[in-house]
């Protein structure tokens, strides 16, 4: 099926989306980006990721000379550019501020299912205090909505947490 087609890897580069982006070592910077990766659920690689569960970035990083307070934040922009979340390492992590030692490291956090249909980007960025020590290019995948719909999720916001809700009559 075209679902199966468009959720195979291989046609992510042949669109110009990878679901790995590679950036270039600059040895002058302390701590830098080296990888980026989306994966699936299921594990697999690929930027077309199901809507309402969670993914995971992965991203390789290294450390090149001994570091203290630096942590990662992922921002995360929808097909307008604008951004519409921020997932910060120092929220979740207590050892985020500890000092990172040099080393080439897996980091990966798992972004919730709390993003509408569209194509959206992730910028990562490395910061010490009000100093940034990296900032990448986005990386760029595909919220993807095969679930029957009685209503219209084009006309949604980018962001739709699932809520409690509950009716009572009164």
């Amino acid at each position: 099926s075209i679902d199966m087609y468009l959720d195979m890897g291989g046609t992510n580069e042949a669109r110009g989306q990878s679901s790995t982006v590679t950036f270039a070592p600059e040895p002058s910077k302390r701590m830098q980006v080296l990888e980026i990766t989306t994966i699936a659920p299921s594990g697999a690689r690929n930027t077309n990721l199901p809507i309402e569960e969670n993914f995971t970035l992965e991203m390789k990083c290294e450390v090149r000379e001994k570091i203290d307070g630096a942590f990662i934040i992922v921002a995360i922009t929808n097909q307008d550019g604008m951004r519409v979340a921020d997932f910060m390492e120092i929220d979740s992590n207590q050892h985020a501020m500890s000092a990172r030692t040099p080393g080439t490291y897996t980091i990966s956090v798992s972004i919730p299912g709390i993003f509408n249909a569209g194509t959206y980007g992730a910028r990562v960025t490395i910061e010490r205090g009000d100093e940034v020590i990296e900032q990448t290019n986005e990386i760029s995948f595909k919220i993807v909505d095969n679930k029957p719909r009685i209503y219209r999720m084009h006309l949604r916001g980018s962001i739709m947490p699932k809520a409690d809700w509950e009716t009572k009559k009164i």
